[in-house]
């Protein structure tokens, strides 16, 4: 069998690249990893199908190299902290997460892609993909753990807080399915107004939610059990000091 032809860089590599990682995140968001040809790829950018060899190594380097390039201007566009300074109370924090995710969400332009890459990693996920996908989203479950835990106290669990995260983020990706009107029109982009409406709406919802669960934390923490263990963890203490 004869040797592949070597394929030498040229001076207009990084835009030959580009063209590549355009027209790949075009074609995985229209038909998915599995379904998504090399060849369609190469067509689209205009290029030899032996520079993605070269540029991306083989079919699946190019797929994570897609998600990283998706997710890297997601939040360029959208960071995560919403753009507020970090020492602002918590409370305006949380407002600005749940508005910057709502927006992103409610993207019916360039990041579209993405929006497509992730229904399609949900319904029908390929393997290897898992880790780097968990990588790519730990920046924003971070930030809004951290967020919630400080919101919650000291005494909330991790499963507290995991309830309240799914409640968060299933909220904000509502953005995509028509803003949580009873019939929506999926074939339109949510307006300007109705993402600024739909944000305020789960902020507003969300913060009296997390109110209600803390005072239920607070109260679980006043269990009887607990009532003793305090009065107990006292007396422990008070014989200690009279001793």
């Amino acid at each position: 069998m004869p040797a592949s032809p070597v394929v030498k860089p040229r001076r207009d590599g990084s835009a030959t690249k580009r063209k590549l990682l355009d027209a790949a995140c075009c074609v995985f968001a229209e038909k998915g990893f599995r379904d998504a040809t090399v060849g369609e790829i190469c067509r689209r950018a205009g290029a030899n199908p032996a520079l993605i060899s070269y540029h991306f190594g083989d079919k699946a380097s190019l797929y994570e190299a897609v998600w990283r390039h998706c997710v890297r201007r997601a939040r360029q566009y959208y960071p995560v902290d919403g753009g507020v300074d970090p020492g602002a109370p918590v409370e305006e924090r949380l407002r600005a997460h749940i508005e910057t995710f709502v927006r992103c969400m409610a993207d019916s332009g360039e990041l579209s892609h993405l929006h497509r890459l992730n229904l399609m990693e949900s319904t029908s996920p390929n393997a290897f993909m898992s880790d780097v996908i968990k990588e790519l989203r730990q920046p924003h479950t971070t930030y809004l753990w951290d967020l919630l835990r400080e919101m919650l106290g000291p005494q909330a669990t991790d499963r507290d807080i995991a309830l309240c995260e799914t409640t968060v983020v299933g909220q904000c990706r509502m953005a995509r399915a028509g803003g949580g009107t009873r019939n929506p029109d999926l074939t339109k982009p949510l307006s300007p107004e109705d993402t600024a409406t739909l944000a305020e709406h789960i902020a507003d919802f969300t913060l009296a939610g997390i109110a209600a669960l803390r005072a239920r934390i607070d109260r679980r923490r006043r269990t009887p059990a607990a009532r003793r263990k305090t009065r107990a963890k006292a007396a422990t203490e008070t014989q200690r000091i009279t001793r």
